[in-house]
């Protein structure tokens, strides 16, 4: 969310694409202006007559949190920081948000994440570890998703790219997939036009997805990751 502000324009694209009939949205980049009680999610949730819950990535910093917006109702929510790398300039702090989902068909865990952009596999996939922690705290469906910034490339001193021999995107999914998640959304798939890359992600655990589809927001930097997924009784 960090290209608009104004939730009226968010709630007209959303209602003009296929994310208008989403259950669930998971937000990163969130905004609270200083001053109001609600931050951007928040008054989106409303506009659309869902639940939100919100985290802020640190204190004092209103920019860069992360939201979980839900037509169903939101309780045991949990917010962990992620281990913290020094990139030179630009620095964040990194969260993980997650909430219980109340469903007709049952709870589902929900976590959303926000990984750092200038790390290597090996400091990606640690900043990771928290997040797989978190979920697996939860004896039932899972979703696991977000902007995981799963680029092509090397980093020299968290600096200086160079192209990776192997893309951070496939060590993210072997990763995800040696713990027991599906990805909703193919590896080659193109979710960031630079580049053509795969950053964001929707993993699934105890549910599976049924279709999929990737397409550009006028409110995102990014493009919209969107999965249906299904209980695998088929209710």
């Amino acid at each position: 969310m960090a290209k608009e502000t104004a939730t009226d324009r968010i709630v007209r694209e959303l209602r003009e694409t296929p994310a208008g009939q989403a259950d669930l949205l998971l937000l990163q980049e969130v905004k609270q202006a200083p001053g109001q009680g609600k931050c951007s999610a928040e008054q989106l949730a409303s506009s659309l007559g869902m639940h939100a819950v919100y985290s802020p990535a640190e204190t004092g910093v209103t920019d860069q949190g992360l939201a979980i917006v839900s037509r169903f109702p939101l309780h045991d929510v949990e917010t962990k920081a992620l281990k913290r790398y020094d990139l030179r300039f630009r620095s964040r702090s990194r969260i993980v948000l997650a909430a219980t989902m109340d469903t007709p068909w049952g709870p589902v865990r929900v976590v959303n994440t926000h990984l750092d952009t200038r790390v290597n596999a090996a400091q990606r996939l640690e900043q990771l570890q928290p997040v797989i922690h978190s979920a697996s705290q939860f004896k039932g469906p899972r979703i696991v998703g977000g902007d995981f910034n799963s680029n092509p490339f090397y980093w020299v001193a968290n600096v200086i790219p160079f192209p990776a021999l192997r893309s951070q995107a496939l060590e993210v999914n072997d990763f995800m997939t040696g713990n027991g998640f599906r990805s909703a959304v193919p590896v080659s798939k193109t979710t960031f036009d630079y580049l053509r890359m795969h950053l964001d992600w929707i993993w699934l655990q105890g549910l599976d997805a049924r279709e999929s589809a990737v397409y550009p927001l006028a409110f995102s930097d990014h493009h919209a990751v969107l999965t249906r997924v299904e209980f695998p009784s088929g209710l």
